[in-house]
C-alpha cells in the first residue's frame, strides 16, 4: 500500500494560510472560546466548510500559482461582518493536492519525491504484478472516498489525469452518494478496526507516536 501526508489537512493548512493572509480578524483559533481541542474543532470545521462551499479543482494541471486566468470571484463570509472575495485561489489553493513541490507553505518541508494523488494511483499500479485483465477491473473501480473528495471537480480531475496517462484503459470511479458517510470514512473504519479482536497487535501506543512521530505509521504497517 502507498500513503502520502499531503492530504486533507496538507490542505487546510494552505487555506488557513490564506485566510489568515486575506483577513484583518485574529488568527481563526483565537476567534473561538473554550479548550484547546474545541478550538481546532471549530477551526476545523471552518477549513472543511471553506473548501466545499468555495473551492474547485482545476480540470488540467497548474504548475505554477503565478498562473493567471479569468474566474468569477467568489465571496466567503469568515466571520461576522467580514467577506473575502476569492479570485483565482478557488483552484489553486486545491493544486497543493497534486503537485505538492509546487506549493509550499513557509516553514514546511517537502520531499523532492512527495507523490500528488494522481501521482499515489499510479505508482500504486506499477508496484503490482498482476495480468493486464486485473489492471482492467482495477481501474474499472476507483474508489473516491473522504471529506477532501467532496470537493467540486476533484473526481473529474482525478479521471481525466489517469485517462491522460492511461489512454487504453477504461477508467471509472466510485463515490458514495451518502455525503456523511463519505466524508466520515476514515473514522467509520477506524471504529471498525477498533472493535475486531484483532486490534490490540496493531494499534499504536500515544507514547509510541510521541517518541517516533508520523513515520512510525508507515514502518509498523508495511
Amino acid at each position: 500500500a502507498i500513503h502520502t501526508r499531503f492530504a486533507g489537512e496538507w490542505l487546510n493548512l494552505h487555506v488557513r494560510n490564506y485566510l489568515q493572509h486575506e483577513s484583518t480578524a485574529p488568527a481563526l483559533e483565537d476567534q473561538f472560546k473554550g479548550s484547546e481541542s474545541y478550538k481546532r474543532w471549530k477551526t476545523s470545521q471552518v477549513l472543511n466548510d471553506f473548501k466545499e462551499t468555495t473551492l474547485s479543482v482545476s480540470p488540467y494541471p497548474i504548475v505554477s500559482s503565478q498562473t493567471e486566468f479569468n474566474i468569477s470571484p467568489k465571496t466567503y463570509e469568515l466571520s461576522p461582518g467580514e467577506r473575502i472575495q476569492v479570485g483565482k485561489e478557488q483552484v489553486l489553493l486545491c493544486e497543493p493536492l497534486f503537485i505538492p513541490q509546487n506549493y509550499k507553505p513557509g516553514g514546511v518541508e517537502i520531499p523532492q519525491d512527495a507523490l500528488g494523488l494522481t501521482e499515489l494511483i499510479l505508482s500504486s499500479l506499477k508496484k503490482r504484478e498482476v495480468s493486464n485483465e486485473t489492471y482492467f477491473a482495477i481501474l474499472t473501480n476507483v474508489v473516491i472516498t473522504g471529506g477532501t473528495s467532496l470537493i467540486p471537480g476533484l473526481e473529474q480531475r482525478l479521471l481525466s489525469d489517469l485517462a491522460r496517462f492511461l489512454p487504453q484503459y477504461n477508467i471509472q470511479s466510485y463515490s458514495n452518494p451518502n455525503v456523511f458517510e463519505r466524508s466520515s470514512a476514515v473514522w467509520l473504519g477506524a471504529s471498525t478496526l477498533a472493535n475486531m479482536n484483532a486490534f490490540e497487535a496493531a494499534y499504536i501506543a500515544r507514547d509510541e507516536f510521541l517518541e517516533r512521530g508520523p513515520e512510525i505509521v508507515s514502518e509498523k504497517f508495511k
